[in-house]
C-alpha cells in the first residue's frame, strides 16, 4: 500500500509524463480499510489522489454492498469517475489502456470479446484551438474514461491531448515526442460509470 502522491512528482522526470493516476478498489475490504485506525488515512489518501477509480471484486460480493461502496466514496471524491472492473481481467484491461506502446500516442492494445469497454475515435479539426478542443472534450459522453490523440494549432505546434478520468491535459509535444497529428482517440466503459458532478476543467500548457 503506498500513496500515489509520492509517486507523481517522479512521473514529471524528464523523459516521463503523467497521464493520470488510477487507484484498484478492493470492493470487498475497502469500508474496513477505511475505517482502520492504522491504514485508514494511507487508503483515504490514496482515493483522494486518483483521477480514475476502479472497483475490484465487485463479483465476489452482492450488488448492494458494491452501491455501499460507490456511495461511500462518492461522498469522498465527488468529482472522481468510479467504474467496475469486476474481476482480474477486466481490471487489467483498463490498466493496460494507461501504458505506453510502441505504435505511439494513439496505438492500443488489441480489442478482446469480453473487453469492459470500447473505443471510438473522433477527427480532430486542423488547425485548431484550445477552445475548440475543449468543446469537444467538454461533449464527451459521461461514460468515456480515458482520451487521447494529437492535434495541430494555427501556430503549427503539435498538442497531445491526455484524459483520464477526471485529468484533462493539453501539454505541447516536445522535439523527441513529436509525431504526426491524429484522430481522438475516446475510451468508454461498457459498464455504469458514477460521475455525480460536472468534472472542472484541467487545462494545462506547457513548453520544452
Amino acid at each position: 500500500m503506498a500513496d500515489p502522491t509520492r509517486l507523481t512528482a517522479f512521473a514529471n522526470s524528464p523523459g516521463f509524463r503523467l497521464d493520470g493516476v488510477v487507484v484498484l478498489v478492493d470492493v470487498e475490504q475497502v469500508e474496513s480499510q477505511l475505517d482502520g485506525a492504522v491504514i485508514g488515512p494511507t487508503v483515504r489518501r490514496q482515493i483522494e489522489a486518483a483521477d480514475l477509480l476502479l472497483l475490484s471484486k465487485s463479483q465476489l460480493v452482492d450488488a448492494s454492498a458494491v452501491l455501499q461502496v460507490r456511495r461511500r466514496l462518492a461522498e469522498m471524491v465527488s468529482a472522481t469517475p468510479i467504474v467496475d472492473g469486476a474481476d482480474a481481467a477486466g481490471s487489467a484491461s483498463f490498466l493496460e489502456l494507461g501504458t505506453r506502446r510502441p505504435g505511439g500516442v494513439v496505438d492500443m492494445p488489441p480489442m478482446q470479446l469480453f473487453d469492459p469497454h470500447e473505443t471510438t475515435m473522433i477527427p480532430l479539426p486542423s488547425p485548431t484551438t484550445r477552445t475548440e478542443l475543449n468543446r469537444i472534450l467538454d461533449g464527451l459522453d459521461a461514460d468515456v474514461v480515458r482520451a487521447k490523440g494529437i492535434a495541430v494549432d494555427r501556430r503549427g505546434r503539435r498538442l497531445l491531448i491526455q484524459v483520464v478520468g477526471r485529468r484533462r491535459d493539453i501539454t505541447e509535444l516536445t522535439q523527441a515526442e513529436d509525431q504526426a497529428p491524429t484522430d481522438l482517440v475516446v475510451i468508454a466503459a461498457r459498464g455504469p460509470v458514477s460521475r455525480p458532478i460536472p468534472v472542472p476543467l484541467q487545462d494545462r500548457i506547457t513548453r520544452s
